[in-house]
């Protein structure tokens, strides 16, 4: 399956949920600030990796991403 279907997928439901769960009024930010974290958190994780493999071995990517993908979870389940 092309990668290109996997982002019409993710489009499609970011603009489905958003259409059920957000006031109209606020609908386009709410898109706009979902397509920007999705493309900011991969800069982010383009730049950082490198360097927490260079400073605390490959393992480190898979930690820091990790527990910040759990704390991330958390905050958002006890908001």
């Amino acid at each position: 399956v092309p990668k290109s279907y996997y982002s019409i997928y993710y489009l499609l439901k970011c603009t489905t949920t958003t259409s059920r769960w957000v006031p109209k009024s606020e609908s386009s930010r709410s898109i706009v600030s979902l397509n920007v974290g999705t493309c900011g958190g991969t800069v982010l994780a383009f730049v950082a990796s490198p360097w927490l493999v260079e400073y605390s071995g490959w393992e480190s990517v898979f930690y820091v991403f990790g527990w910040g993908g759990i704390v991330w979870c958390l905050a958002w389940h006890f908001m």
